[in-house]
């Protein structure tokens, strides 16, 4: 009896360490998971501003980059795109060159022949049958011509074309014959030529050609060199 006695009180003890020592491994693992949430959560909240802020950072620079965008593109007028193509390098074999508008006198060529004739007034006149066009382009017949074809040029924010043709008015067509700037390139290269206003000034811009005032058409016929 004395034996079963003994051997209750060792096993009760035993039982009773061992649940103890469960206790405190859980208390431990518990306090232990606690400690890394909370660690989790502090290295959470640490990085999250870290992160906003980077990424507050690059929105400012990428409103900055496009407002300094916006600044540097120049809102310009229709005839001072229409003046620099005439200040674009290749397009006098289109048109009248830029020396031609600002000193009155030009050259029309007809085949081998060459015939120099004065300069009374530059008309561009509107031209909206343009097919295969970029959207927001405008075109513009140039009067008089140098040649036995069409001259025209073409003006958007982002583009500027000049070309000459002898068949119908083709986009497609005009790039392969002409020659295409970027409007704001230009701008920036001839900006600060004081004879860019002088020759945008000597632009008359008409909603119908020449041929078809008889005015114009009289004085076109009279622009002869003196």
């Amino acid at each position: 009896m004395k034996n079963i006695n003994k051997f209750l009180l060792t096993f009760g003890s035993l039982s009773l360490a061992m649940t103890l020592t469960a206790c405190s491994n859980g208390e431990k693992t518990e306090k232990h998971d606690n400690n890394k949430e909370k660690q989790e959560a502090t290295t959470d909240k640490q990085d999250k501003p870290k992160q906003e802020s980077n990424q507050s950072e690059t929105q400012k620079n990428e409103n900055k980059k496009n407002d300094n965008s916006q600044e540097n593109e120049q809102k310009l007028d229709d005839k001072t795109k229409l003046a620099l193509a005439f200040f674009a390098k290749g397009t006098e074999k289109h048109m009248l060159s830029r020396d031609e508008v600002l000193t009155g006198v030009f050259t029309v060529r007809n085949g081998s022949e060459s015939e120099k004739k004065q300069l009374y007034k530059l008309v561009l006149s509107k031209e909206d049958s343009v097919v295969n066009a970029p959207q927001g382009m405008k075109f513009y017949k140039v009067y008089p011509s140098i040649g036995n074809f069409t001259s025209i040029i073409g003006i958007s924010d982002k583009k500027i074309i000049a070309a000459s043709t002898q068949s119908r008015l083709d986009y497609k067509q005009l790039l392969r014959t002409g020659k295409e700037f970027n409007t704001q390139d230009l701008y920036k290269q001839f900006k600060n030529n004081s004879s860019l206003p002088e020759l945008a000034n000597k632009i008359e811009i008409s909603n119908q050609s020449p041929a078809e005032d008889k005015e114009k058409l009289k004085v076109m016929k009279n622009m002869r060199a003196r």
